[in-house]
């Protein structure tokens, strides 16, 4: 065996290892719990060296170790999250992508990742994941009932008093319980996509500090999304709009999760467009903290969101027409 491979089989070793170590790490340190997003980096290192190839190498071998101290259930799901999402961000980088394209990709991984690690969680353990939020939700309840009772025995309020909170108490926590369950597809596409833009961030860094190329990403002010995202989510809400009005899909369910993704993907985009004026401008530095603030109390995702698709389409910033 000459050094090469041996050097090759020695860095696949420690970095199954150390993405071994991070993701039981993540599940059993609660307050450490988002360490499992650097998990696909020590793949992807692999990948970026020496090849796609090597990675599945790599994820035999970190699928075992984590077999053997955790259980099969862990060890898919490291596979599944740091796997997926390595050979994504290997073959991203390989191929010279940007890191606008890098972050993309990696939350369409995540989103595969997690649906199917949620499916074959739900088929292993024989445990749905609507019974077990239900679960948990009673268990709170009977925490609301349990204090709402001892203050009825303390009689420092009136028990009409008492029983009118109790109720208020529960009737928020099933609209809150109801609001989640409508918009669980929003909500894995937030976390898909904040988890892609702390690996691919933390990811760049290392990279960086190993010294292997990366494309530099453009300012954010010069951020756009590619025609085909603008158009192909659009077609997809004209779409999702006619199975609607044909009666073909629950209405509720798919038009808040429909509104929901659109404004936080075009939100990002209008955000950009504002910065690009600001800087054209020449608008202070202060100004510029001050109205980021500003917008975070108004919360106006809408309005960016609706100013993200309008530039989309019409590219106000001619971001197509100059080089970046």
């Amino acid at each position: 065996m000459n050094n090469s491979n041996t050097r090759t089989i020695l860095e696949i070793s420690i970095m199954a290892v150390l993405s071994t170590m991070f993701y039981l790490a993540a599940i059993y340190v609660p307050l450490i719990g988002y360490l499992i997003f650097l998990t696909p980096i020590f793949y992807a290192i692999i990948g970026i060296k020496n090849g796609t190839d090597k990675v599945f190498a790599m994820i035999i071998g970190s699928f075992f170790m984590t077999f053997m101290i955790s259980g099969f259930v862990n060890a898919i799901i490291l596979v599944l999250i740091g796997g997926i999402n390595g050979v994504i961000f290997s073959e991203i980088v390989r191929h010279k992508k940007n890191k606008s394209t890098l972050i993309l990709s990696l939350t369409g991984g995540y989103v595969l990742a997690f649906s199917i690690g949620i499916i074959l969680v739900q088929y292993l353990t024989k445990i749905d994941l609507f019974t077990s939020i239900n679960s948990q939700v009673l268990i709170y309840k009977d925490v609301i009932n349990s204090t709402f009772d001892s203050l009825k025995t303390i009689g420092t309020y009136e028990e009409s008093l008492i029983e009118n909170m109790r109720v208020g108490y529960i009737a928020s926590v099933d609209q809150i319980i109801s609001v989640v369950k409508m918009s669980l597809p929003f909500l894995l596409i937030s976390i898909s996509a904040l988890s892609s833009l702390l690996t691919a961030t933390f990811g760049y860094k290392i990279l960086r500090k190993l010294n292997i190329e990366v494309v530099e990403e453009k300012k954010y002010k010069d951020f756009r999304y590619p025609n085909h995202i603008t158009w192909g989510t659009t077609l997809i809400v004209v779409m999702s709009f006619l199975a609607i009005k044909m009666g073909i899909i629950n209405s509720d369910i798919l038009s808040i999760n429909i509104l929901l993704i659109m404004m936080l993907v075009f939100s990002i985009q209008g955000l950009s467009t504002i910065f690009y004026y600001m800087d054209k401008k020449n608008m202070n530095k202060i100004l510029k903290v001050i109205f980021i603030i500003v917008l975070i109390f108004l919360k106006p995702m809408l309005v960016l969101a609706l100013l993200g698709w309008t530039d989309a389409i019409f590219d106000f910033r001619k971001i197509n027409n100059r080089t970046i």
